[in-house]
C-alpha cells in the first residue's frame, strides 16, 4: 500500500518552545491512522505543519507522492484541497454536514458512518 502522507523528521519550534521532534509518520492511501496524546503533546502543531500553517523546521511531509513541506496553505489547497475547522461557530451546535465532506469526495460508506456516529456529524 502505498503512502497518503509521509512525514519523516519533522520538528517545529516556537521560540525555545519544542513543540515536534523528529517526529516520523505514514498514513497508508487508503488506511486510517490516528495521532492520540495529551493536551500540548504537539499533535495539532504537527496537523498544521502538514496543512502548511506552520512551516517547519527540518524534516519533510510529502502528500500523494508530492514534496509540500515548503508549500504555503494556499499552495497546498489549491492543488489537494483545504481544511475545514469545526468548532462551536458557523455550524449547527458544532456539526457541519456530510455533503461538504462529500463535496471533497468523501463516499466510502464505512467511513461516513463512523463520521455520522462518533463525530456527530450528519447529512443535511
Amino acid at each position: 500500500m502505498s503512502a497518503l502522507i509521509d512525514v519523516r523528521g519533522v520538528s517545529k519550534s516556537f521560540g525555545g518552545v519544542v513543540a515536534n521532534r523528529e517526529v516520523s509518520l505514514t498514513v497508508p492511501d487508503g488506511g486510517i491512522t490516528g495521532l492520540i496524546g495529551p493536551n500540548g503533546s504537539g499533535k495539532t502543531t504537527l496537523f498544521n505543519s502538514i496543512v502548511g500553517t506552520h512551516p517547519v523546521d527540518a524534516g519533510s511531509i510529502v502528500f500523494m507522492g508530492e514534496e509540500i513541506t515548503t508549500f504555503s496553505v494556499q499552495k497546498i489547497a489549491r492543488r489537494h484541497g483545504g481544511r475545514l475547522e469545526i468548532g462551536g461557530t458557523g455550524f449547527d451546535n458544532g456539526r457541519v454536514s456530510l455533503d461538504v465532506l462529500d463535496f471533497q469526495g468523501l463516499d466510502d460508506p464505512v467511513l461516513l458512518t463512523v463520521l455520522v456516529q462518533v463525530l456527530g456529524l450528519h447529512r443535511q
